[in-house]
């Protein structure tokens, strides 16, 4: 049985609680909405809490309605392309929400001089103990925007990511896409680059940032965090237009945080027009982190990821 109900976290203030008998989530409401708790009830909370607000955005004291853009970790809603100050539109109002049945809707103050509103819709389904993330855009202006929608999932530190690699035979054509950053290196210690997996450690001892993006054939990413296992599953369309050279999967590391970021395609998005982006979590106890990619592979298998 699904149990949502309000709750006061002496960290984070008023917040959202959706659970089972297995998983927990917890999102707030007097600003974001950011997701900043969520695992299995008892184990690891796969969410990075910035509970001193630390990490305010990074390119100086620009600021929208005399505020400034706070991190706080966790869960968070991005428009891409990303640019400065539009991207770091501050969320720091508190949230209008809807509890229902099997989740909540939340509903942040509209971002008046992007011209954009912003939604989340988050159900939890008691039989599989998967989330459901929808997220929403409806462009408020009277001009067309072109934009993709960017959720961004902040996890905590000391863990290790997988991601699967394109494996399609394309012939004399090529079957994949990497983009770097110009910060980041390709001989960085925290990457190894395989043939069929990317594997990036969060090392608090590197303060360098790294980032990396592709677009994904298997469009899934998994965090290793205390011997278990955080799954984020998503679409991803073949022929559509991505941002950043074609990515629908983009990951930035510092000494700080990991990030696991989906992306949608493009959209020209009229006046009024809505559009939305949809995650799947998941979340499994005493898994180990695969050792090779034939391992890797099994574990695939194992949770139905490919």
């Amino acid at each position: 049985m699904v149990n949502v109900e309000k709750v006061l976290c002496e960290k984070f203030g008023n917040m959202v609680k959706v659970s089972d008998e297995k998983v927990e989530l917890f999102v707030s409401v007097d600003y974001g909405p950011r997701i900043l708790k969520a695992g299995i009830i008892g184990r690891t909370n796969f969410m990075k809490q910035d509970t001193k607000e630390s990490m305010v955005s990074q390119l100086g004291q620009s600021k929208f309605k005399d505020d400034l853009f706070k991190n706080r970790g966790g869960h968070r809603f991005w428009i891409s392309p990303e640019a400065f100050p539009r991207t770091y539109y501050p969320d720091n109002e508190p949230v209008e929400y809807k509890i229902t049945e099997t989740g909540v809707e939340l509903i942040p103050p509209c971002q008046v001089a992007n011209e954009l509103q912003l939604k989340i819709r988050i159900t939890l389904d008691d039989k599989t103990h998967k989330y459901t993330i929808e997220h929403f855009v409806t462009n408020e202006g009277y001009w067309p925007k072109k934009l993709a929608i960017w959720p961004i999932t902040v996890v905590a530190e000391n863990g290790v990511e997988l991601i699967p690699q394109n494996t399609k035979n394309t012939h004399l054509l090529p079957n994949r896409v990497f983009a770097m950053w110009p910060y980041s290196k390709y001989t960085d210690s925290r990457l190894t680059i395989g043939d069929s997996y990317i594997y990036l450690k969060q090392d608090p001892s590197v303060k360098q940032s790294f980032k990396l993006g592709l677009f994904q054939e298997f469009p899934w990413a998994a965090y290793f965090l205390g011997g278990d296992m955080f799954v984020k599953e998503y679409t991803s369309l073949e022929g559509k237009e991505y941002p950043d050279f074609g990515c629908s999967y983009e990951s930035y590391t510092n000494a700080e945080i990991l990030e696991m970021e989906t992306l949608s395609p493009l959209h020209n998005l009229e006046s009024q027009e809505t559009v939305s982006h949809t995650e799947v979590w998941s979340f499994y106890e005493n898994v180990n982190i695969p050792a090779s990619e034939k391992e890797a592979d099994e574990l695939a298998e194992k949770y139905n990821l490919k």
